[in-house]
């Protein structure tokens, strides 16, 4: 699915024309804001992360995510937050000819000012002291920290294509029921358009930027015949790559997967569905992290296709 603008409040145009009884045509225009949350005004915590120290070593260390009506934000440069804006702009056609149906859509959404954390910076523990009864973290040793801001803007392009076509059924293995194979993908790019050298570094910009697959794809053939119902699902995911433990000397370069769902239904009387199934049923696992040794998870922490292998299941649903 393409990563989704959230907006609190939007101003929306939409249109949309019918060429003939198999073809159309539709877009949209459309302004927005997010107004920052009570949480990135005025929270402040400190929580334990890895970091590294001045001889380059990763240890465990406390990193304060601090108000930016904090002093000690202040002091490393915060400023009162204001909205995110962005303007957004979509087209699309939508088709159907006999048995077969496509829609693609295509979509540019750009924000100005986005809201994000801020890269990490040391506080000295002398610079703290100066702050006394008003620091938002009381303490006298260095720390280091963040703090929001509205610190760069994104420009985020995608297409999404949804193809479906009905299969006939009827052979010498199946004389009746209905069969239907779908096809779903997407390609997004989100790209850093400008930002504040003094708020986010190159790394913060490598995470925006790719962290998520440009690509996803899953196929999906479906039958249903009498009181029976089965499925198949092949996912396919982009490669991406990860600043592991947000540390700009651990990247990964993780490589595209394919997983494989299954499922088959079927219903003794009416209202009684009993299925048994898998997602990723090859219990296939994403590539290692190199790092793993030194610090953190076996695997890529952001992997879109989960760190858990194979699920399998055995449900039963009753309608009424």
């Amino acid at each position: 699915a393409s990563e989704k603008i959230r907006t609190l409040s939007e101003l929306r145009h939409l249109g949309s024309y019918r060429l003939n009884s198999n073809f159309s045509v539709r877009g949209s225009a459309g302004t927005g804001f997010r107004a920052p949350t009570v949480g990135q005004v005025n929270a402040s915590k400190v929580t334990t992360k890895f970091g590294r120290t001045n001889m380059g070593r990763l240890e465990l260390r406390d990193v304060g995510t601090l108000s930016v009506t904090c002093p000690e934000a202040v002091a490393l440069g915060a400023k009162p937050l204001e909205p995110e804006e962005s303007v957004a702009f979509t087209a699309g056609v939508v088709a159907e000819a006999g048995p077969v149906s496509l829609t693609a859509d295509v979509y540019n959404i750009e924000v100005e000012g986005r809201l994000g954390v801020s890269a990490n910076a040391l506080l000295a523990g002398e610079q703290r002291n100066q702050f006394g009864d008003d620091a938002c973290v009381p303490g006298s040793g260095d720390l280091n920290a963040r703090y929001f801001g509205n610190g760069f803007d994104t420009r985020t392009q995608g297409i999404d294509i949804v193809a479906s076509v009905d299969i006939p059924t009827k052979s010498a293995f199946l004389e009746s029921g209905e069969t239907e194979f779908i096809f779903a993908g997407n390609w997004t790019k989100t790209e850093v358009t400008s930002y504040d050298p003094e708020f986010i570094d190159a790394k913060r910009i490598l995470q925006l930027e790719e962290a998520l697959p440009k690509y996803r794809f899953n196929a999906t053939l479906r039958h249903e015949q009498d009181r029976w119902s089965a499925f198949t699902r092949p996912n396919y995911f982009g490669p991406y790559t990860e600043t592991h433990l947000n540390d700009a000397e651990l990247i990964i370069d993780a490589g595209s997967e394919i997983t494989l769902d299954a499922e088959i239904s079927y219903k003794p009387f009416a209202g009684v569905e009993l299925s048994i199934g898998a997602e990723n049923i090859l219990n296939n696992f994403p590539d290692e992290n190199p790092y793993a040794s030194e610090a953190g998870s076996k695997y890529p922490e952001s992997s879109p296709m989960g760190l858990a292998g194979g699920f399998y299941y055995v449900r039963g649903r009753y309608v009424f």
